[in-house]
């Protein structure tokens, strides 16, 4: 009798492992690509950018579904393949008025994604358009201060090939989930600030050049 119990448990065993094998080999992708477009149920449009990171890769790329959309996916490669762990996007403003402030507000993004276990999150990342303000003040850096800890630090940014950038930083959790963050031109001056908190609400003040 015993014996019997054993070989029963020892066969559920190998039936539990064999369908969680399955499981994984099923949702794995052959591309980071393929990943997220399997995950979210789009097509990517442009890939802008990649980066390895935490055995995996971050992949950024924009889509014109009626109005111009920046996305980040953070996308895990195992064994089987490559699997979307998380990630989204937000529409770009567009304004075609003339209010100075506006016109700078409306230049550029952020998004801001939380800690989440598997990924390198938190995370911060946004756009900035190729507008004739972000031209003529030559809008290429992005500070990030947090609330929480004072530290302010530089975001990486990365122009793209239409003459746009993309920006973004990496945090740890202990810095908090509130940010001042500020678009600056290469020597440091203030153009525009925002604060943005981890429901992804934001305030935006404009600092137009002198």
């Amino acid at each position: 009798m015993k014996k019997v119990m054993i070989t029963f448990v020892v066969g559920i065993g190998i039936i539990a492992s064999a369908i969680f094998l399955y499981s994984q080999f099923k949702g794995a992708a052959n591309s980071p690509e393929e990943a997220v477009q399997q995950a979210r149920k789009i097509f990517l449009g442009q890939v802008v950018y990649t980066l390895d990171i935490n055995k995996g890769e971050l992949i950024c790329y924009q889509r014109n579904a009626g109005a111009l959309e920046l996305s980040c996916d953070f996308v895990k490669k195992t064994v089987w393949g490559w699997k979307w762990v998380n990630g989204g996007g937000h529409t770009l403003s567009a304004y075609t008025g003339t209010d100075p402030q506006q016109q700078w507000d409306s230049s550029w993004s952020s998004q801001y994604f939380p800690e989440m276990k598997g990924t390198p999150f938190p995370l911060l990342f946004g756009l900035i358009q190729n507008t004739e303000a972000v031209q003529h003040a030559e809008a290429v850096r992005v500070d990030i201060s947090s609330v929480e800890t004072g530290a302010t630090e530089q975001a990486v940014v990365v122009p793209l090939k239409n003459g746009q950038k993309i920006w973004f930083r990496f945090f740890k959790a202990s810095d908090g989930k509130k940010f001042k963050i500020m678009l600056a031109n290469k020597s440091g001056q203030q153009l525009s600030v925002r604060t943005v908190d981890e429901e992804q609400k934001f305030s935006a003040e404009t600092r137009p050049m002198n």
